[in-house]
C-alpha cells in the first residue's frame, strides 16, 4: 500500500483529499503545519508528499528543504500547493519541487501527477454506483469552459485592477485590500468565473484569519490569475 502524507494548514482541503486518496487504495497520514508534517514524515517515510506552500510553523519551502538535503529520503517526491503561482514564484516552485498542482485542485490532476511518481491504478466504480454530478459543478464547467465574455473580464482586470494589486503586495493596508476585494466581488458578480470565485473566497477566508502572508502571497499572485483567464479567452476565441 503506498503512502501519502499531505501537510496544509487549511483542514478542509485535508479532508477532502484523504477521502479520495484512500478510496484508491492509499494509506494517507495527515498535519496541518509544517514542523508536525516533518515529524511524522521521519515516522512514516511516505512514498510521495503533498504540501502547501504556505503555512504558519513551518512554510512548504523550508519544509522541502529539510526533506532534500536528507540523502536517504531526497528521492521522495514532494508536490507542492499553490493558490496560484506568478512566473518568479513558479520558477522558485520548479527549483525545489519535484511537481506542483493549483488550488483548488481536483482529482484528475491530482491522480495525473501522482502517476509521474507512482505506479498504481485507479479503481474502476460501475457507474450505477457513481454519484451523480451536482448541477452546482455541471455550471461551474460550463461557464469556465464555455463563457464568452472573458475577452471583456480580462479587459477590466488588467485596467482597473493589476496596478492596485501591485500597489498592495508592496504595501497591504487591510482598509485598501478589503475595498479592492469588494470591488472584485462586483465584477465577479457580472461575469461569475470559477477562478475568480475560488481566488476572492481564498482572500477573504485568510482575511478572517488574520493569515497576512497568505493574503499577501496571493495578491502578488493576482497578476497570474489574470493571465490564466486571458489564456482560456484566447484559446475560446
Amino acid at each position: 500500500m503506498k503512502k501519502v502524507l499531505i501537510i496544509d494548514d487549511e483542514k478542509n482541503i485535508v479532508d477532502a483529499l484523504t477521502p479520495m486518496l484512500e478510496d484508491e487504495g492509499f494509506k494517507v497520514f495527515k498535519a496541518l503545519d509544517g514542523k508536525k508534517g516533518i515529524s511524522i514524515f521521519n515516522t512514516e517515510k511516505p512514498d510521495v508528499v503533498l504540501l502547501d506552500i504556505w503555512m504558519p510553523e513551518m512554510n512548504g519551502y523550508d519544509a522541502t528543504q529539510i526533506i532534500k538535503k536528507n540523502p536517504d529520503f531526497n528521492t521522495i517526491p514532494v508536490i507542492a500547493f499553490t493558490a496560484s503561482a506568478m512566473k518568479e514564484t513558479e520558477k522558485k516552485i520548479i527549483e525545489l519541487f519535484d511537481g506542483y498542482l493549483r488550488k483548488p485542485i481536483n482529482k484528475k490532476d491530482l491522480f495525473q501527477e501522482l502517476r509521474k511518481y507512482l505506479k498504481f491504478q485507479i479503481r474502476k466504480v460501475p457507474k450505477e454506483n457513481q454519484p451523480e454530478e451536482s448541477n452546482t459543478t455541471k455550471d461551474s464547467i460550463k461557464t469556465l469552459e464555455a463563457i464568452e465574455y472573458l475577452p471583456q473580464l480580462v479587459n477590466i482586470l488588467e485596467n482597473e485592477f493589476l496596478r492596485e494589486a501591485e500597489k498592495l503586495s508592496n504595501s497591504l493596508v487591510i482598509s485598501n485590500l478589503k475595498d479592492f476585494l469588494e470591488k472584485l466581488k462586483v465584477v465577479h458578480q457580472k461575469y461569475p468565473v470559477p477562478l475568480m470565485a475560488d481566488f476572492i473566497e481564498d482572500i477573504s477566508k485568510n482575511i478572517d484569519n488574520f493569515k497576512i502572508v497568505k493574503v499577501k502571497n496571493l495578491i502578488k499572485e493576482f497578476p497570474l490569475l489574470v493571465e490564466q483567464l486571458k489564456s482560456r479567452s484566447l484559446k475560446d476565441e
